[in-house]
């Protein structure tokens, strides 16, 4: 079966808050995570769902890429365009 979002995205927060011992972790059934993980979940729900919305700039790369030549792009690839858009924002000072 393959990952959900939710769980990708999981265990990309557990493994960046936990540096490298973090992935051999996340996957030990008998390990502490097992306690962290419902936590990580509900924050990994709580990011996906902040994304639902795109911004301004998220809306321009996608028009962008289905009016892209010298035919639109696959869904796939103007999701990732999106998620790129999103990421590449200016972060807010303070």
């Amino acid at each position: 079966m393959t990952e959900s979002m939710v769980e990708r995205v999981a265990r990309t927060l557990y493994v960046a808050s936990h540096h490298a011992n973090g992935a051999r972790e996340w996957d030990n059934p008998n390990g502490i995570t097992e306690l962290a993980k419902p936590r990580f979940r509900d924050m990994a729900r709580a990011v996906s769902e902040a994304m639902r919305e795109p911004t301004a700039v998220m809306i321009e790369r996608a028009v962008a890429e289905v009016s892209g030549f010298p035919r639109p792009r696959t869904i796939e690839a103007i999701y990732i365009h999106m998620i790129d858009a999103a990421l590449s924002e200016p972060e807010p000072k303070g």
